[in-house]
């Protein structure tokens, strides 16, 4: 079984509730952590509690940076932080405990934890700058950022993917030896899907853990 911490911004686009729900489904993954970055971070968390408790999973939950350090705030409310009402979620997250738990959990794991992160990289850079000794510890890092062709965004290069994620990019690349992966962003925008696809057998798998 593999030891994953996950860095996210759920509340924003549909990516990061798929991400966690597969995770939480997954019998080959025990999730160490979870933590939250953008702006409501705090709402952020109180949403990843939703879906682990629909799992009927305990699994500890931090939030994160809020604000970007080098670059403009592009991403400042969780608009999907409305449906709390009406699901059972956890309350009361401390604000920027996520990174003291990010490097507790490394570290007392070593060669153990992957790190998924598809959340700008904030969090990430601030944790390898406290910690330089962090990436070598990992058992592997998964990082989505950037849009090498920019399809993705149609108005500005403004975008949180140009903008928030390259925000710590350079802190984290010169900490790394190799050890990382970077999936491009363009998969996590618009897509069509043939109508000959049954999403019900499609997503059926991934969700029988909530049934």
């Amino acid at each position: 079984m593999k030891k994953v911490l996950l860095d996210f911004d759920i509340g924003t686009e549909i990516d990061d509730a798929i991400a966690l729900a597969y995770l939480l489904a997954n019998p080959e993954c025990e999730l160490v952590g979870i933590t939250t970055s953008c702006g409501e971070s705090i709402k952020r968390a109180e949403m990843a509690s939703v879906l682990c408790r629909a799992a009927g999973k305990k699994v500890p939950i931090h939030a994160g940076c809020e604000r970007p350090l080098l670059i403009p705030q592009m991403e400042t409310t969780a608009p999907q932080a409305a449906i709390l009402p009406h699901y059972e979620h956890d309350t009361g997250f401390a604000p920027n405990t996520a990174i003291p738990f990010m490097q507790k959990v490394i570290r007392e794991n070593p060669g153990e934890v992957t790190l998924l992160a598809v959340a700008p990289m904030t969090n990430l850079g601030l944790l390898f700058a406290m910690d330089p000794e962090l990436p070598e510890l990992l058992d592997g890092l998964y990082l989505l950022c950037g849009s090498p062709t920019h399809q993705r965004h149609d108005v500005v290069t403004e975008s949180l993917s140009a903008m928030e994620r390259d925000d710590f990019i350079r802190v984290l690349a010169s900490r790394l030896l190799g050890g990382m992966t970077i999936f491009r962003e363009d998969p996590a925008g618009p897509h069509q899907v043939a109508w000959d696809v049954d999403g019900d057998k499609f997503f059926e798998h991934l969700f029988e853990v909530f049934a």
